[in-house]
């Protein structure tokens, strides 16, 4: 049994040893101290553990290369999403299995705190200027400049804050890389040169690409996959990487609420089976051009939106279906509430464009703006 395991399962069963031990025995004034004594060293004693390891987490998000500006960064973590996510994901204090009722209560209670993102603020009667202002600082979103669509007065609900558009001359569609391949989230990118070296890097031997949904997931395998984290500061929307023809939609884990998407986690939980997340498959040179796969075929890409805690609504453009064209960079939805990731899986081989790669062959993630050249075609 692991260290975290054991410590849950000594918190679980103490109490109850202690009214069996209460009940059956005439016990002294002493041993009752005693019995209270332990059980206040005890919660003293967790207390420290997860301070110490709350804290630990907060001072282990590895440092990425901001592409942007050229500097070295680390994503504000704050202790009290910390905290959860040591009791939720490491500790596994509310058991171990995702669909279990415990830790899916659990999610849900945390979830219940953005249930009112999308009720009017002035049905609430709250400033929408005082809130979206609260959430830019609490998060680190810069507010100078103010590049968003909206000044933050006009902003009705925190979800429409939360999956807010650029200013027109400054949407990514409007400013788009010269790569074949473009970033499709302002994110912080793990690039994995095959999917099939994912379980081994991410330290995750249940780590199985099947479960995803993605239809023939064995053709995108042998190929390059990006894994991009979007934290709760950064542009919320997700565009296509290239232009083509919809082969495949589909949403996926509305069953059950979402696990953590920071890469500090993905040794402990399998987020492409595990949460609710949007699937769209899109044919390059299917209708869109831009260039086809080995042997004249379409290269194909999956695109995977994925809901993360409290990010658990992955909302598709009503235009998204099967069989629709569309356009390198063309906004395709947005996520609502909290952080989350978006990944892409090639059926052929595609290369970073040499910025990235230089990065990468340091063993640095990097952070894209959505829009910008990623990747390049053939191997």
């Amino acid at each position: 049994m692991s260290v975290s395991g054991s410590v849950r399962l000594f918190f679980y069963l103490l109490p109850v040893g202690m009214l069996i031990r209460v009940s059956r025995l005439k016990v002294t004034l002493w041993r009752a101290f005693a019995l209270l004594a332990l059980l206040v060293v005890s919660c003293v004693a967790m207390a420290v553990l997860l301070i110490r390891d709350t804290l630990r987490f907060c001072d282990s998000t590895p440092e990425y290369h901001d592409m942007r500006t050229g500097k070295l960064e680390r994503e504000l973590v704050l202790p009290t999403d910390a905290m959860y996510h040591v009791l939720l994901f490491r500790w596994r204090f509310f058991g171990s299995r995702h669909d279990g009722w415990l830790y899916q209560q659990t999610l849900r209670k945390l979830n219940m705190a953005y249930d009112d993102w999308d009720i009017p603020f002035e049905v609430q009667g709250q400033d929408p200027k005082t809130q979206v202002l609260d959430y830019c600082a609490r998060y680190g979103v810069p507010t100078e400049p103010w590049v968003w669509s909206e000044p933050p007065a006009e902003y009705e609900t925190m979800n429409e804050f939360f999956g807010r558009r650029h200013r027109a001359e400054l949407a990514p569609e409007r400013n788009l890389g010269d790569a074949p391949v473009v970033a499709p989230a302002t994110g912080v990118v793990s690039f994995f040169e095959t999917v099939a070296q994912m379980p081994a890097l991410l330290k995750n031997k249940q780590f199985d690409f099947a479960r995803c949904g993605i239809p023939r997931h064995a053709a995108y395998e042998p190929h390059a996959a990006c894994l991009f984290y979007l934290s709760p500061a950064d542009y919320h929307n997700f565009h296509a990487p290239f232009g083509g023809r919809v082969r495949h939609v589909a949403t996926l884990g509305g069953a059950t609420h979402s696990a953590g998407c920071q890469p500090e986690l993905l040794e402990h939980t399998n987020l492409l089976a595990t949460n609710r997340r949007a699937i769209v498959v899109i044919a390059c040179g299917d209708g869109g051009g831009g260039g086809g796969g080995e042997g004249g075929g379409a290269l194909l890409c999956a695109l995977v939106a994925i809901g993360g805690v409290a990010a658990d609504s992955v909302r598709l453009d009503e235009a998204l279906t099967e069989g629709a064209t569309v356009a390198r960079g063309q906004r395709l939805g947005c996520f609502a509430r909290g952080g989350s990731a978006v990944a892409l899986f090639f059926s052929s081989p595609v290369r970073l464009v040499a910025p990235c790669a230089a990065v990468h062959a340091r063993g640095l993630r990097f952070k894209v703006d959505c829009g910008t050249a990623l990747a390049e075609l053939g191997a």
